[in-house]
C-alpha cells in the first residue's frame, strides 16, 4: 500500500470558490471546513478526466497513510429550488432555527465527506471525496480511506438499539467529531452520509453538506431517519 509522503516544496494551495470563482479568505475557510490549524500537506497527482452525466469531471489522486484517496472535481452545479424543501426536513422543528444554513456553501460542488474531512485535508470547494465505490474511484472508497488515515473508531451504534435522547445529550462527544451513517446493503455496510458535531446548550447537533445543495443543521435522529441509516458511527481525529 503507498504510505502518505509530505509534500516539501512548500506549495500553497489556493481555494477557489466553485461557482464565483472569488478566492476565500483564511478567515472564511474555517467556518467552511475547520480549524485554521496547519495540515498535512500530501502528495497529488493528476488523474485523466473522466465524462460522466455530469460532463467533464477531474481526478487527482492523494497518497495518505491508509493508501491512495481519489478526488474528484466536478463542474459548478445549481440544485434545483425545489430540493430546499427537502432539505428542511433535516433542520430542527423551531421555525426560528429553520434552515440554520452556511449561505456560502449552497451552490458548491463540494459533498458530506469534503465537508467533514476539510480539518485533516486540503482541499478546495469544488472537490468531492466520494463515500461508494464506483468506477472513477476504481472501486475504491475515498472517504474510508480518509477515515483509516485519520480517524479512530469512538463508538458504532446500531440504531435499532438506539437510545436517541442520550445519543444527542451524550458529554463523549466533542465538537468537530465526525459522525457516519450507514446502511446494510447486500450484506455489505454503506456509507449514506457524513457529518460534524456542533455540540449546543449540551446537545450534540450534526452540521453536514447536502449533496450539491446546503450546509445544513440538523439532529442526529432526524439525520439518520432522512437517509435509512441502519447505524451511527462515530469517529475523532487522531
Amino acid at each position: 500500500m503507498p504510505v502518505g509522503r509530505p509534500i516539501l516544496s512548500g506549495i500553497h494551495w489556493i481555494w477557489i470558490a466553485g461557482i464565483c470563482g472569488c478566492v476565500l479568505s483564511s478567515l472564511f475557510l474555517p467556518r467552511i471546513f475547520g480549524s485554521l490549524r496547519p495540515q498535512q500537506r500530501w502528495e497529488r497527482v493528476s488523474l485523466p478526466s473522466v465524462r460522466g452525466t455530469h460532463g467533464l469531471t477531474g481526478r487527482s489522486m492523494i497518497y495518505l497513510p491508509a493508501g491512495p484517496c481519489i478526488v474528484l472535481r466536478y463542474p459548478p452545479l445549481t440544485p434545483p429550488a425545489y430540493d430546499m424543501e427537502g432539505y428542511r426536513t433535516l433542520t430542527s422543528k423551531d421555525p426560528s432555527s429553520t434552515d440554520r444554513l452556511l449561505a456560502y456553501g449552497s451552490l458548491s460542488t463540494f459533498n458530506c465527506a469534503t465537508y467533514a474531512f476539510g480539518e485533516v485535508l486540503d482541499l478546495q470547494p469544488d472537490e468531492w471525496i466520494e463515500p461508494l465505490a464506483r468506477l472513477d474511484t476504481f472501486y475504491s472508497i475515498p472517504a474510508q480511506v480518509v477515515l483509516d488515515s485519520f480517524y479512530d473508531l469512538v463508538a458504532n451504534h446500531q440504531i435499532e438499539q438506539l437510545d436517541w435522547s442520550t445519543l444527542e445529550q451524550d458529554q463523549g462527544f466533542r465538537d468537530g467529531d465526525v459522525i457516519v451513517y450507514s446502511k446494510l446493503v447486500h450484506g455489505k455496510e454503506m456509507i449514506v452520509h457524513l457529518g460534524k458535531i456542533a455540540r449546543q446548550d449540551s446537545i450534540n447537533k450534526l452540521h453536514s453538506k447536502l449533496g450539491n445543495g446546503p450546509i445544513a443543521e440538523s439532529s442526529l435522529q432526524r439525520c439518520a431517519e432522512t437517509f435509512a441509516a441502519d447505524s451511527v458511527l462515530h469517529y475523532r481525529i487522531r
